[in-house]
């Protein structure tokens, strides 16, 4: 088995010798990828007026609140149900690069509760047109 490797491995060390910047540059440039890839990384969300705004999932949060609403919209009686909130802080880049804060607070989903129905929830309201919910849709958190 040695004999096999030997060749190969003086061949290696020949080429490393004469290339060791190389080696190094890429191997620095493998482990930053790596790094950058396994970092949590982000989402960037282009919006109407051209500026981007990037999320990373640690600045995203949703939260779920009850609320308690009867009314009757006909044929059924509706008697509350869930909402879901998120709050999404991010970084807004201008077409010319400048850079500046961005939050948002918003309703994302809201189930209403059926009184008297064969079934007891489903969705009334799932809004993804705000950047904070559609930033937590990306990051699967509701």
């Amino acid at each position: 088995m040695k004999e096999f490797i030997y060749p190969y491995q003086k061949k290696f060390f020949s080429w490393y010798k004469k290339n060791k910047n190389i080696a190094r540059g890429g191997g620095a440039l493998t482990l930053i990828l790596l790094l950058t890839s396994c970092a949590g990384g982000g989402v960037t969300l282009q919006s109407t007026d051209g500026s981007k705004i990037k999320f990373k999932k640690e600045n995203v949060s949703c939260r779920v609140t009850e609320y308690t609403n009867t009314y009757m919209r006909e044929p059924h009686e509706y008697s509350g149900g869930e909402t879901t909130w998120c709050t999404a802080n991010g970084v807004q880049t201008d077409l010319t690069g400048n850079q500046f804060p961005f939050s948002q607070e918003r309703e994302c989903k809201r189930t209403t509760a059926l009184v008297n129905a064969p079934y007891t929830v489903y969705p009334v309201k799932e809004d993804l047109r705000a950047f904070a919910c559609a930033a937590a849709s990306e990051f699967g958190l509701f």
